[in-house]
């Protein structure tokens, strides 16, 4: 997922339907779970960051973000 968004050339995406887009374009299946756990265990590593404040009602789109992790930052 990571490595998807980077091939893009984006810092991120503005929604999950956009994201969802992309796989489908890169011929990447998967169901809307799975979709939903790869960006929380990369949320959770530190590699995507979804910033929940920036949504006024809970039907608004979750932006993702590419991140750096801070124990990666000292490499």
């Amino acid at each position: 997922m990571h490595a998807l968004i980077k091939r893009r050339g984006q810092l991120g995406f503005d929604s999950v339907d956009q994201l969802t887009e992309w796989l489908a374009e890169e011929e990447i299946s998967g169901t809307p779970e799975e979709l939903c756990d790869a960006l929380q265990q990369l949320e959770v590593a530190g590699w995507l960051s979804r910033p929940h404040r920036l949504r006024e009602r809970l039907s608004d789109p979750l932006p993702g973000y590419l991140d750096t992790p801070s124990w990666a930052k000292s490499w």
